[in-house]
């Protein structure tokens, strides 16, 4: 397969930097299938011809927009043309699994309506919350199957507060820094789907060549600008423009 300006390399570069991982740490999210090298070769366009199941593998991987992938080849009208002959066949994992899917709310800051994209982790946690709530209808076991819903709902808000509110760790040489964010990066987190281990990845970059100063400071990596405050060890995120 072959793409015009090595299209389907940058697509694959830009999901990846998304979710802030490494090639090294893409391949072992496919099961080391594939190596890191190969990766490599397919973002700069030097590999023009992956097999089927390596791309299939990326998009699943990196839950890539299949109307966005097939628009790389002109087949963008493929889905448009598909008719679904009986929806109510589709089972909450058909739905969860197979459809990007959103949720939004509201900025209490500036009452702008932000966007959050459910990842893969997150759809199975409501595919298990959705089974829990009909078994608990039709066994009758109301006690145990609630307890474990509860349990359920809180490992999802769990999940959801370590990926965008967070105070974390980061040791760089032989120093450790405290780390916390802001509310408006976190609304631009959850705003523009923006995964925190891609902030993480351009801060420590940028702390370990020595651009994070003391007070406020701005900081350019890899085209990308990190804002910061620093105090002493403890450091607050301010801002991130990709």
């Amino acid at each position: 397969m072959v793409t015009e300006d090595n299209k389907l390399g940058q697509l694959i570069k830009r999901e990846r930097m998304d979710k802030g991982w490494s090639l090294a740490e893409l391949a072992a999210e496919m099961g080391n299938s594939v190596d890191r090298s190969y990766l490599w070769r397919i973002e700069k366009g030097e590999k023009k011809n992956p097999s089927l199941s390596i791309i299939l593998k990326l998009i699943r991987t990196l839950d890539i927009d299949l109307a966005e992938f097939l628009a790389l080849y002109g087949m963008e009208g493929i889905l448009s043309s598909v008719k679904v002959i009986n929806e109510s066949d589709f089972t909450f994992e058909d739905l969860y699994r197979n459809h990007k899917l959103n949720w939004s709310n509201q900025n209490q800051l500036n009452e702008k309506k932000i966007k959050h994209q459910i990842d893969q982790t997150e759809k199975e946690h409501l595919i298990a919350i959705n089974n829990k709530i009909y078994s608990a209808a039709f066994k009758g076991e109301h006690d145990y199957e609630l307890t474990s819903i509860i349990s359920e709902i809180e490992s999802l808000v769990d999940k959801i507060k370590q990926k965008y509110n967070f105070e974390v760790s980061v040791e760089v040489g032989k120093s450790i820094f405290n780390i916390s964010i802001d509310q408006i990066l976190i609304d631009q987190m959850i705003n523009e789907s923006i995964d925190r281990n891609r902030i993480l990845y351009y801060f420590k970059a940028a702390l370990a060549e020595g651009k994070v100063g003391e007070g406020l400071s701005e900081a350019m990596i890899e085209n990308k600008l990190i804002i910061t405050y620093k105090n002493n060890e403890k450091i607050r995120l301010i801002g991130f423009k990709p």
